[in-house]
């Protein structure tokens, strides 16, 4: 595998097992307007935005505010509760650390859940910078998070690391190299590299 200079980490699902607390969520943010839940199209839900999921079961998005609102009160009270860090992160983490490496996460996730997260698991201290949707005007795939990353680095040599289609494009975007973490979905856009362990990546 490629070494890179700047390594950037997706968050849900490629860092933390965030699928638990999100059933909650999307149960919750559902039943506010009405949507009986079903845990089936969980993991359909996740890898796409909130406005995309409500537009699944209305016209139009009168009523949207509604359900975005349940969605992140109910996230805030219980992600961190029902969410897990992956065995492989730390350890991966450390590598690129040791190594010399720029480490940054760039998240669709808001900033609060994001740093309960990042304080639950003590991981904040890898990050030399974090990213998320509330820095940013556009969501991923569009490629304002990963473009701030390099940026404010001042470098190309860069790589993204996710587990969606929407993370893969977002690189793309960027014009920079991806890597599919392959947990509990698969990304239909081709990746560099798809790995099944943050352990298989190895800077030559």
């Amino acid at each position: 595998m490629k070494a890179y200079l700047l390594y950037i980490f997706d968050f849900d699902n490629t860092l933390v097992d965030t699928y638990e607390g999100s059933v909650i969520s999307y149960r919750h943010a559902l039943a506010s307007v009405g949507i009986d839940f079903q845990e089936e199209n969980t993991e359909l839900y996740m890898g796409e935005f909130l406005d995309k999921t409500y537009l699944r079961f209305f016209p139009n998005l009168n009523g949207y505010n509604i359900f975005e609102s349940s969605f992140y009160e109910k996230s805030h009270l219980v992600m961190a509760e029902n969410s897990k860090i992956f065995s492989d992160v730390i350890s991966c983490l450390t590598y690129l650390k040791q190594r010399g490496k720029i480490v940054s996460l760039a998240t669709n996730k808001d900033r609060k859940v994001t740093d309960i997260l990042l304080k639950k698991f003590d991981i904040s201290c890898f990050f030399d910078l974090v990213l998320t949707c509330d820095d940013v005007e556009n969501k991923k795939p569009h490629p304002e998070v990963i473009n701030k990353c390099k940026e404010y680095f001042s470098t190309e040599d860069a790589v993204y690391i996710g587990d969606s289609q929407n993370d893969i494009l977002a690189a793309h975007n960027a014009s920079i190299d991806s890597i599919l973490i392959e947990r509990s979905r698969r990304a239909s856009a081709n990746a560099a590299y798809s790995i099944s362990s943050l352990s298989e990546i190895v800077c030559v």
